[in-house]
């Protein structure tokens, strides 16, 4: 899974290059509409497993990302309509912080934001302007400055998350299955290429390290990924492909 995942003209946000851009912030969700998975904070997996299966994907670079699983498919999801509507009532931050994106700086101390030039809300007529006259963000921008800072934060402690599950070999791939009844007839799907906790391994880890979880608050987090690994008929009944 790609961290540039949705994202397709990316360019960095200055004054120079975006002075005249105008912003609006549209109600449709038809970008997410091409992905199978989003991925996930370990902050939001209460949330998120209420309604989801929760996995983990493999990236090139060889490190875990967690992630919503929203269908069976990897380029198509069930979640929005044709009309563009998020049909659930968790939202990943990931899609939040859309068209927004952040970036760490040479210095590796300050992040650099950025935004999918594709995106229909940016420049639009009514819209407001990232920048003020003297060049300093205006509003629409700085309240996304400070949700890129609280998502970066966040990431960093899930990515520490998933460097220890892979560390303490927790982490196994998995084919997930559902069978449900698509116009009467039994129907077997199948998602591969992801990756589970697996928990016996979980339960013999000493002592040291249990409590190392327990401390920084990912146990919840590991169990409400092994719970919301039910919940992959209900996506899938919920959201059926004729959709």
């Amino acid at each position: 899974m790609s961290n540039m995942l949705l994202y397709k003209k990316i360019a960095f946000l200055n004054y120079s290059e975006f002075k005249q851009s105008t912003f609006t912030r549209l109600d449709d969700f038809s970008f997410a509409s091409a992905t199978g998975s989003i991925p996930l904070m370990g902050i939001e997996f209460v949330e998120a497993a209420k309604e989801f299966p929760i996995v983990f994907f493999k990236n090139e670079e060889g490190e875990y990302i967690p992630a919503v699983l929203l269908g069976v498919e990897e380029d198509r999801n069930h979640i929005v309509s044709p009309e563009g509507e998020w049909q659930a009532f968790f939202v990943p931050a990931y899609l939040h912080r859309y068209p927004f994106l952040s970036m760490v700086g040479e210095n590796e101390d300050s992040l650099k934001i950025c935004i999918d030039e594709t995106y229909p809300g940016l420049d639009a007529e009514k819209g407001e302007p990232l920048f003020q006259e003297d060049g300093t963000p205006g509003p629409v921008l700085s309240e996304a400055m400070k949700l890129m800072q609280a998502y970066h934060f966040q990431m960093e402690h899930t990515t520490d998350f998933c460097r220890r599950l892979a560390e303490h070999d927790l982490l196994e791939p998995k084919e997930l299955t559902a069978q449900l009844v698509v116009q009467g007839e039994p129907t077997s799907y199948k998602v591969s290429g992801v990756h589970i906790i697996n928990e016996k391994k979980l339960l013999a880890l000493d002592q040291e390290k249990v409590m190392d979880y327990f401390r920084k608050g990912e146990m919840a987090w590991i169990y409400c990924h092994l719970i919301s690994l039910n919940n992959l008929s209900r996506v899938i009944d919920s959201f059926p492909a004729e959709n």
